[in-house]
Parts: C-alpha cells; structure tokens; sequence
C-alpha cells in the first residue's frame, strides 16, 4: 500500500509541474496536450511517464534532443515521498487524502513562487475557504484533528493580520514592500488549518529557516542583503513539519518563545 501511494504521488506530482508552467502564464490545464517547447512535438504517453520516462530520455527531447530540467523528476519523487510518508503516518484515512491534496497544493505553490514571485489567489484564497467550511461542516464530529469554526476563523484573521502587520511596519521604515500580500492570504488558509497558535508556530519556523537559508545563499552567490527571496516555500514547508510533528514544534516554541505558554 506505500508502494502504490508512492506511485500515485508520482502521478500527481507530473500534474503539480503541469500546472506550476501553465497556471502562471494563463493556459488552460486542459488543452492542449503536453508539448515540446522548441519542435512542438507533441509527448506520447510513454515518454510521460513520472521519473521513468526523464530518466530514459536523459531528460531531452525525444524529437529534437532539447533538454528539459531534471527538476520535474525531483518535484515528482517529492510528491511520492509525501504521498508514501502521509500513509505511513496516517493510514488510508479522509486526514491523509485531505492534507495531501493540500500540501501537494502547498508544493505548487512553492515552484510558482519560486520562479515568478506570486503566489495565485486560486490556492490561497481557495483553500482559506475550504479550511473555513470544513472546520464549519466537521467541527463537530468530534475528529481530533479538525479544529472548531471559531478557531479555524481566528487562525486565518491572525494568520493574515500577522504578516500584513509585519509588512506594512518594514514598508514604512525602508519605504519598500517587504511582505507581499500573497504570503498574508497564504497564511490565512494556514491559520485556518492549525488556529492562532499554529500560526506562530509556523510563522517561528518559517522565519528561522528562512533567515537562515537567506544568509547562507547571500554568502554563497555573495548577492546583495536586499536581494528578495520568496517567503511563500519557507511557510509551506514549515506548515508541513506542522502537520507531521506538531506536538514537537508546539514545545519546542513554548521553550524559544516562553510567552506562549
């Protein structure tokens, strides 16, 4: 059953880069069909197979021998790695199917930010309103890890008041945005997810690995201290250690920032 987990994670992450190339330049995610960006050869289904298919091409073209970027297979064996990982730690369960689907959303958003600095309101706001319902539909069947409405609401209203608060502060005394709105309604579905105190911790660690990713890539590519770097990964991936470890990261926050308690 992890095997087969696996493998349709790899499935849903050939979707994931998909919809990371079209969704933010305006195509369609249905027509037309997977294609060659310099020959327009048009991909059969076996040379579309996840991981597979890159690796016996050697990532080129089977037409022209344009290369292709070995990413799409790494992307596709992290969404397998999640997907094994969500059964093994959660079994078969609406918990597991529901929080792959979300974080996978979570990993589409990563790549999108990554490259072109947005983040699209379908995810973020779509998932702020699919949190809320299904806090609002589910909170009352006593299912241990579906919080109620009125913290699910909270959640999101701080989750978004937080960052937008920290931005608006930083764009007043440098007089440049450092915060964009897209992160602020990225932490909102957050909050609606996890609650207020979610929310911190996420915003905890999502800032500690974050200032020190950024310091690391400043020295290495020794770029300006200015330069931007998306923040919308740093929450993905702390909202991921949030679903798998979160009574670990609740104390561990509790001890690092002692007002909590």
């Amino acid at each position: 059953m992890t095997a087969i987990a696996f493998l349709f994670g790899l499935c849903i992450g050939s979707f994931i880069n998909m919809c990371a190339y079209r969704m933010p330049r305006g195509y369609s995610l249905a027509y037309p069909r997977s294609r060659c960006g310099r020959c327009g050869f048009v991909v059969p289904w076996y040379d579309n197979l996840p991981v597979l298919s890159c690796l016996l091409l050697g990532a080129r073209c089977r037409r022209c021998g344009v290369g292709f970027s070995f990413s799409h297979a790494v992307v596709e064996l992290a969404t397998g790695a999640l997907a094994a990982a969500m059964f093994e730690a959660f079994g078969l369960t609406f918990f597991s199917v529901y929080y792959f689907v979300l974080l996978s959303a979570l990993l589409l958003v990563s790549l999108i930010d990554l490259e072109f600095r947005i983040i699209p309101d379908e995810i973020s706001i779509g998932g702020l309103v699919v949190g809320l319902a299904t806090a609002a539909i589910l909170s009352t069947t006593g299912l241990p890890w579906v919080i109620s409405f009125r913290s699910s609401l909270l959640g999101a209203l701080f989750g978004a008041g937080i960052l937008y608060g920290v931005g608006k502060a930083y764009e007043t005394l440098t007089g440049k945005e450092g915060i964009g709105l897209g992160d602020v309604k990225l932490l909102a579905l957050m909050g609606a997810h996890t609650g207020v105190f979610g929310v911190l911790s996420i915003v905890f660690l999502s800032s500690l690995t974050g200032s020190i990713v950024g310091i690391a890539y400043v020295l290495v590519r020794r770029v300006h201290t200015r330069t931007p770097i998306p923040f919308g990964p740093f929450l993905c991936a702390a909202f991921v250690a949030e679903v798998f470890f979160r009574a670990s990261i609740e104390k561990v926050c509790k001890v690092c920032i002692p007002f909590l308690v």
